[in-house]
């Protein structure tokens, strides 16, 4: 099951991440400042999934389509922190769309590239992709567990 999940939810989407992150570096903005990629994954579990399937099995950790919401529903929500958690989602995407960048700081921790400057080399490959982990506790994750699962299937994946 690990392989599985290895293979199609967590290797390729943070190669694909790493690709186009490498990719954006050469291109310029309207400003002509260099392009930047930043990289999120959702840690606090919705507290009604979208789809229903996932209530009340905390077990299941994080489901897909669990960003939603926190995305649509911030005026039916009842919980005071996924409410707040709510609103710093909504300003960084909205600070992404609007300027590239979400921001220099979700909940009071610098948001930092997913890619450092030298590891965006296309020759050189990252070590593991930065992200920012949105829940009530945010923190930068650039997890040891990434960096093999990607390096076990960079070359095994059409990317």
């Amino acid at each position: 099951m690990r392989a599985y999940g290895d293979y199609m939810m967590i290797a390729s989407v943070l190669l694909f991440g790493e690709e186009v992150a490498r990719r954006s570096r050469s291109l310029k903005s309207g400003g002509g400042r260099r392009k930047k990629a930043f990289a999120w994954m959702l840690t606090r579990p919705a507290a009604v999934h979208i789809a229903g399937i996932c209530n009340g099995r905390d077990w299941l950790g994080v489901g897909h389509a669990d960003e939603l919401y926190f995305l649509f529903t911030i005026l039916r929500q009842t919980n005071q922190p996924d409410r707040e958690l709510s609103v710093a989602i909504c300003e960084a995407f909205a600070n992404f769309a609007r300027s590239g960048d979400p921001g220099p700081e979700f909940g009071g921790v610098s948001w930092e590239e997913a890619l450092e400057e030298e590891e965006a080399d296309e020759n050189q490959k990252s070590k593991s992709t930065r992200l920012m982990a949105l829940d009530l506790q945010a923190k930068m994750l650039a997890s040891e567990y990434y960096a093999p699962v990607t390096a076990f299937w960079r070359d095994k994946l059409l990317i």
